[in-house]
């Protein structure tokens, strides 16, 4: 048997560092959102082992989230194979976390496939066994991310809009902006963090105030260490593109609109180099996503490349 998912992008709409843990990892607070931009994963039963292949070969070795994620769902089934095959279209080191959706994209769709049973809490925690945004994938949707990224707080509201979405080709390795960061900053804690009221599940008008008034704590590293990102972040504000700002670690860059013709139109006014791309996509709203599109979502919009 076989079957198709998609594993969407997501963007920060903030993020806020503040500071290390004990055990090494930085303590986030931070607003996820998916996109439509995706991935597609094929997912085949076979008698047994991980049989795993890429639309980008460099991206195609045993260490891949999505191959590891394969095992780690065989392992739980206590025995069985599947022949994996990813598109990729989500760019790696942007800051989109695609590999992480990946990942989680592979356990909820051999949940389905083989008929495990397991529940989204366990998916979620098998997730945290490979990276820290994978359990939010588990979820999808929109959700308030707290801890290393493992504690999830769903958002019954999600916004309702489009965005634009730049990458300006360049690719930057996470540990290396948080270690930026730290330099920066000294590693200390920079805030208190958010007042819990302030993102609540039903209070749509506290969730838009802090995307309004928060922003992205790395991005400045970042654009220090890939001053790409300024310019891809200037290119959309000359575009129209209120909020510009940078998702995750960088280095894509994004804003968001009310609808797609205003989003469209920034697009078109867009002034970037050839080599950079940029998406108009929609914020997919749908949080049992589970790593496939929405009822009714026009699959069209799953990582088209306006140009």
């Amino acid at each position: 048997m076989r079957i198709t998912v998609f594993a969407p992008a997501k963007l920060n709409l903030y993020l806020k560092v503040l500071g290390r843990r004990p055990d090494g990892f930085h303590a986030l607070d931070s607003l996820f959102h998916v996109i439509g931009l995706a991935d597609t994963l094929t997912i085949e039963e076979r008698p047994a082992g991980v049989d795993f292949s890429c639309s980008n070969p460099a991206l195609a070795g045993p260490d891949n989230l999505a191959a590891r994620a394969a095992a780690i769902m065989i392992r739980e089934a206590g025995g069985g194979g599947v022949r994996l095959h990813l598109d990729k279209r989500i760019p790696a080191g942007a800051g989109l976390g695609g590999g992480s959706s990946d990942a989680a994209a592979v356990l909820t769709g051999l949940n389905r496939l083989w008929r495990l049973g397991l529940a989204p809490e366990r998916l979620a925690a098998l997730g945290a066994e490979l990276g820290s945004d994978v359990p939010f994938f588990v979820y999808g949707g929109c959700a308030r991310v707290t801890g290393r990224g493992e504690v999830i707080q769903p958002l019954t509201d999600p916004l309702d809009g489009w965005c634009v979405l730049i990458h300006p080709g360049c690719h930057l390795d996470t540990g290396r902006v948080f270690r930026a960061w730290a330099a920066e900053t000294g590693g200390h804690v920079l805030t208190e963090g958010l007042p819990e009221p302030i993102i609540t599940t039903a209070d749509a008008t506290c969730r838009d105030r802090a995307w309004a008034e928060l922003g992205n704590d790395l991005q400045g590293a970042a654009c220090r260490l890939a001053p790409e990102i300024g310019l891809a972040l200037d290119a959309l504000r000359k575009a129209g593109g209120a909020r510009a700002r940078m998702s995750g670690s960088g280095s894509a860059v994004f804003c968001i609109t009310a609808d797609h013709a205003s989003a469209a139109a920034i697009g078109q006014r867009l002034q970037v180099p050839d080599r950079w791309r940029v998406w108009v996509v929609p914020l997919v709203c749908d949080p049992a996503l589970s790593g496939e599109p929405t009822a009714g979502q026009a699959c069209d919009h799953w990582g088209v490349d306006k140009r």
